[in-house]
């Protein structure tokens, strides 16, 4: 027999459907009916109230309501007792039901915790792969699917040469943004990781991905003198999610400014307004409170907090560009968000 599992439906997942129906995806709980098969063992409860009957026509549903539910795929089609909405009714729906094994990608935003990684497939990420990553042992602590769409994109989108991940853990992050990098079939990632056991698990998860050529892991902090003979002089990426202390964040900041090139981007991890103080030791506020400070008289940094409601992982995400301001009459174009060396720096004038 399966191994059973309860799951509290999200309000913010739960989206309108027609009628009284309303529909929510319960990841936690295999698939259901389907039109070649009748597999679904669901049972839904309100306020702990069994709700039914199940199997129900998604028409019934819509049209009758008062309880009536219907799993098909990964869909839950269900109706509540009273026909109320179950957003703001501040009744607790739970359904029970056979434990899904491993993570599956859902065709459209799962409105809650989560969302769909957008880097799985060839020429991306192989997912078994990243399955094999998620349900590790040591996969706690990992970035966000989110966090990992976004610096995804990023690489592609800007095609840096150079980027410096600080805090690697397992490589969850440093695979996605290598895969960017294949893709671009150019740039180099530096991922420092300083713990032996996890730095053996990164290493192994970049060659699993094929990455060996574009991700190079270093087992190191960012304060060791030795890195600075490793990097070059700018670095146009850096991705922080390391130690989230008040004061280890601070010098993680520094170390990445000293570092960044112009127009660079630093992504730090977990600077959610109410995630950040927890994670902080120190209780000085954590790693936001850290970008705040380190920022408050630099005109040259702009920032910008992906957090709640709209950013749906409450850990949060910041993005810092150290913007070099053109002057507006300029006319030629600069060939990238990143300038190189020995290109023409005149200006054509207006």
């Amino acid at each position: 027999m399966m191994a059973q599992v309860e799951a509290q439906l999200d309000k913010r997942s739960i989206e309108r459907e027609n009628g009284h129906c309303w529909t929510v995806i319960v990841p936690e709980i295999v698939s259901g009916d389907s039109n070649s098969t009748v597999v679904s063992t669901l049972v839904l409860y309100e306020d702990g109230r069994p709700l039914g009957p199940s199997r129900s026509l998604h028409d019934d549903i819509r049209k009758i309501g008062c309880g009536r539910f219907s799993h098909w795929g990964d869909v839950l089609y269900f109706s509540t007792s009273d026909n109320s909405d179950p957003r703001t009714s501040g009744r607790t729906y739970i359904a029970k039901g056979p434990r899904r094994e491993g993570y599956v990608p859902h065709a459209r935003v799962l409105r809650g915790y989560e969302v769909v990684p957008s880097f799985f497939g060839q020429p991306l990420l192989n997912q078994a792969l990243i399955e094999d990553m998620e349900n590790h042992a040591e996969s706690a602590g990992k970035s966000s699917w989110g966090t990992r769409n976004v610096l995804h994109a990023f690489v592609l989108s800007l095609r840096p040469e150079t980027i410096l991940e600080i805090g690697a853990h397992i490589g969850s992050a440093s695979v996605v943004m290598g895969a960017a990098l294949k893709a671009n079939r150019f740039g180099r990632l530096y991922c420092l990781e300083p713990q032996e056991h996890y730095f053996k698990l990164l290493s192994e998860f970049v060659a699993a991905a094929g990455l060996t050529d574009f991700v190079f892991p270093l087992q190191m902090f960012s304060t060791e003198p030795a890195l600075r003979k490793i990097l070059p002089a700018q670095v146009e990426m850096i991705y922080v999610d390391a130690n989230h202390s008040y004061s280890h964040a601070l010098r993680d900041l520094e170390f990445s400014d000293s570092l960044l090139a112009d127009n660079g981007l630093i992504l730090l991890d977990d600077v959610g307004p109410t995630v950040s103080p927890q994670l902080d030791t120190e209780h000085r506020g954590g790693v936001r409170q850290a970008v705040l400070d380190f920022s408050r008289q630099r005109n040259d940094l702009k920032i910008v907090f992906l957090e709640p409601p709209f950013w749906l992982n409450p850990c949060g995400l910041g993005i810092i560009c150290k913007q070099k301001i053109v002057d507006r009459s300029e006319r030629q174009m600069r060939g990238g968000l990143f300038r190189r060396s020995g290109g023409s720096n005149e200006d054509s004038q207006a």
